[in-house]
């Protein structure tokens, strides 16, 4: 048993506090003092504004059986109240490192029963991608993954010290910010298969370079297992990934197997076809398999291959992997669809407002591209007043990219003018700044209607959506900062209320032909 007391004391390094018992805890770990679990361990993270040491009496109160501190000065302010209740204290040095010392404890724990640990990182669709590995994997084996995007110094460690002692597999998904930060991560997982599911201009604030993005995401591979497989992508520029991965696997000494995933011909799991609806993805490999997805974007037939690629590295029958990929859904805001219903009609919403950097943008408006001829195909998108069927890109601020921002803005920008979208909308300061550079980009002159507003509030949400008519196809895109999806909430609430699509005004903006 690994949730005893003395075995938890020895994964932590801790010295008792009060008189030393042994009982036994259910797995998984507390950290939130608003969401206290009396049946489970809790650990006292400080972080840059709370410091849960402020806040044990809450968790004396809720009858914890057993806290982890770093401070020995706060055990004196629950000393009397933890004896009534029967709570143990433990001491160690510094429980953000205690808490990745015990999933380290933990995975090996499980290892020695047969789970298998995936560890999933990348620059872009690694949250999409642990959804699929979670479904398709479930079809055949028990298991767990990350919860929301648990993927880092505290989110991994937790992912692990929540799995079910008889787990067949977990899933973690790791991300990184900075150089450094993955290879402790990595460590701590000790993943029997590393995915990389994409290599993009992401963090450039902290990575520096497309090169430096390679080098950091290629030191998921440290820790994993020498008998292990690295699936990462054939698809440019994966040379690039390849040789920082090679590299690392040789600092290491390791001779794990490498397998691909993509469209390019080298591929070892090679995408044939792929075709986009507004209800998701359909796509074919190589060897003749057909698979559908019911979620949107091309570059998902992309995930889905990767978690295709897992699944039969572990022997899993492809029927049952199929079955897997029909059952995903798309994380909230990630390429999200919504229909709205107007009197006149209805406005489709494709929320991916979760986050941005300069490759997902492209990757969401080619999404919303070819949603758009999938429509213009169909009389049913012709709204019930006969008013054309319109393609609305709202385009939120990409931050952390650094020196980069300006000219990367620019490309977004000159690359959405080159879908020819009915109306751009750029929102927030940065992507309106960046427009003239845009400007002279382009080689022609574009006919699409430019809207520009340097402010994200909530004024400037509201007054997009009631632009916004029966028959429009819309994409909300932006990074997390910019929190685009409030044009998603005003619209829905001004249909909520009667308020009949397309009859606002734009006085605030200052719409421009580009």
């Amino acid at each position: 048993m690994f949730w005893t007391s003395p075995t938890l004391a020895a994964g932590v390094a801790a010295r008792w506090l009060t008189p030393t018992r042994e009982f036994t805890l259910s797995p998984g770990v507390c950290t939130d003092t608003r969401a206290i679990d009396a049946s489970k361990l809790f650990i006292a993270l400080r972080g840059e504004k709370h410091d849960a040491h402020a806040f044990l009496s809450q968790v004396v109160a809720a009858k914890s059986q057993l806290i982890v501190i770093d401070r020995e000065d706060a055990f004196a302010t629950i000393r009397e109240s933890a004896a009534l209740a029967n709570t143990s204290v433990l001491l160690v040095h510094d429980t953000a490192a205690a808490l990745l010392s015990l999933a380290k404890a933990y995975r090996e724990y499980l290892g020695t029963h047969g789970t298998t640990f995936v560890a999933v990182g990348g620059s872009n669709g690694k949250t999409s991608t642990v959804r699929m590995l979670q479904s398709v994997l479930s079809q055949s084996l028990r298991g767990s993954s990350s919860q929301k995007s648990f993927n880092n110094a505290i989110g991994v460690p937790l992912t692990i010290l929540a799995a079910r002692e008889d787990d067949q597999f977990v899933i973690c998904e790791v991300g990184t910010n900075a150089p450094g930060e993955l290879e402790p991560l990595s460590r701590t997982v000790q993943p029997d298969i590393v995915v990389l599911t994409s290599l993009g201009r992401e963090h450039l604030e902290g990575l520096g370079s497309l090169e430096g993005v390679a080098q950091e995401e290629a030191q998921l591979v440290t820790g994993i297992k020498t008998s292990g497989t690295i699936v990462t992508p054939a698809d440019a520029p994966a040379d690039l990934l390849l040789t920082a991965i090679h590299a690392t696997l040789a600092r290491e000494g390791k001779h794990s197997r490498v397998m691909t995933f993509g469209t390019s011909a080298n591929a070892d799991t090679r995408i044939t076809s792929r075709e986009q609806s507004f209800e998701g993805v359909d796509f074919g490999l190589a060897d003749g398999t057909v698979f559908s997805l019911p979620v949107l974007g091309l570059h998902n037939a992309t995930n889905a291959a990767a978690a295709i690629t897992v699944a039969r590295v572990l022997n899993l029958p492809d029927a049952a992997n199929r079955e897997g990929l029909k059952l995903v859904q798309p994380p909230a805001m990630r390429l999200q669809p919504h229909t709205i219903a107007t009197t006149t009609g209805s406005i489709r919403v494709i929320n991916d407002a979760y986050n941005a950097n300069p490759d997902s943008m492209l990757a969401a408006i080619a999404t919303v591209r070819e949603i758009a001829w999938a429509m213009s195909r169909q009389a049913s998108s012709v709204s019930a007043n006969g008013s054309k069927p319109r393609l609305v890109l709202v385009l939120g601020d990409m931050l952390e990219l650094g020196v980069h921002g300006p000219q990367l803005h620019a490309e977004s920008i000159a690359a959405a003018m080159a879908t020819k979208p009915d109306v751009l909308v750029l929102l927030g300061p940065i992507m309106c700044a960046a427009v003239p550079a845009a400007r002279k980009m382009r080689a022609s002159e574009d006919e699409t209607n430019l809207v520009t507003h340097a402010s994200t509030s909530l004024d400037a949400c509201q007054a997009i959506a009631a632009m916004l008519r029966a028959g429009d196809l819309v994409l909300l895109k932006g990074s997390r900062g910019t929190a685009v999806e409030r044009v998603l909430t005003a619209l829905q609430a001004q249909h909520a209320s009667g308020v009949s699509a397309g009859r606002g005004e734009l006085k605030p903006f200052a719409p421009a032909k580009m």
